[in-house]
């Protein structure tokens, strides 16, 4: 088995248990994260600590998922792996746009911190409507349509 699934509440961890993560099993992955999003889970954290190698098709996968989640107003966090520094930092540009942690623990702490009441609008899904209702501006003053 590559992946192992825990749930941990409404948060899902899924880690990944092979040495090197490749384009091979990107596909798998990508297909386990979108089942799970499908099944109504809006916040993931994916565990890569096992991990020597990460290649970038693997990344794609993760971030396919991590861009369905947002439409659906989830979050996805990594946990970093063992070579964080040879595989992480070489995308770096790549994955500012998640969450990085050194452990299971405290990914899962940042979601309770984040959403502490599911039942109301926290301070940060009000200023994200905010911000998402505000129209963008061109340079040439127009608005801009997306």
């Amino acid at each position: 088995m590559d992946f192992v699934i825990e749930y941990s509440q409404d948060i899902i961890i899924a880690t990944v248990v092979i040495r090197r993560a490749t384009f091979l099993e990107a596909l798998q992955f990508q297909n386990l994260l979108i089942k799970e999003i499908d099944n109504g889970y809006r916040k993931i954290v994916i565990d890569l600590t096992h991990c020597s190698s990460i290649d970038p098709a693997f990344f794609s996968a993760i971030f396919i998922a991590y861009k369905k989640l947002i439409n659906l107003n989830g979050n996805l966090k990594l946990i970093k792996p063992k070579n964080y520094f040879d595989d992480i930092e070489r995308l770096e540009n790549n994955l500012r746009i998640f969450e990085i942690f050194n452990s299971k623990e405290e990914a899962i702490e940042s979601y309770k911190m984040i959403f502490c009441n599911p039942s109301e609008e926290t301070l940060f899904d009000a200023n994200w409507q905010s911000l998402a209702d505000t129209p963008l501006i061109s340079n040439d003053g127009g608005d801009l349509h997306y």
